[in-house]
């Protein structure tokens, strides 16, 4: 299983990273699996209710800057000793995963700050957008930056 991706609705669930996970665990080197799991939330960025949140991206150049956020991560956390990436790139629905982050390492303090700062650097600096879609407009999100469509 490749350890970082871009992925459709529904190709992945957690319980199978974990399966993969603990399979790879065959020494018993890691103590800790620390996960992160982002939804999309009920309401927009405006407080009105949220239809759908459609998220986009340079797929190629996110893949290439998240393979380098999990390098990094690893070389940084001596005893972190796996970490899994994945964004998920469709039309969502509140309640629906966007970000399946998971972090083991020997202890639990790596892969908690592991798994905090994945998903920091990946909201910065991969190349994903997401327009939301409520009861009351549609916008994009660029960053932290909404921009209206007309």
């Amino acid at each position: 299983m490749d350890k970082v991706g871009i992925i459709k609705k529904g190709e992945l669930d957690l319980v199978e990273l974990l399966e993969d996970l603990r399979k790879s665990n065959k020494e018993g080197s890691f103590g800790a699996v620390v996960t992160f799991i982002g939804v999309v939330r009920s309401k927009d960025r405006k407080g009105y209710d949220l239809k759908s949140l459609i998220y986009d991206a340079d797929e190629e150049k996110a893949i290439e800057i998240i393979e380098k956020i999990r390098g990094e991560l690893l070389e940084k956390y001596d005893d972190l000793k796996e970490l899994y990436i994945y964004h998920v790139i469709d039309e969502l629905k509140p309640g629906e995963p966007t970000v399946f982050i998971l972090a083991a390492a020997d202890h639990r303090d790596s892969a908690f700050k592991a798994c905090r700062e994945a998903i920091d650097r990946v909201k910065i600096e991969v190349p994903i957008w997401k327009k939301e879609v409520s009861i009351k407009s549609e916008h994009w999100i660029i960053g932290n930056e909404i921009v209206e469509v007309d």
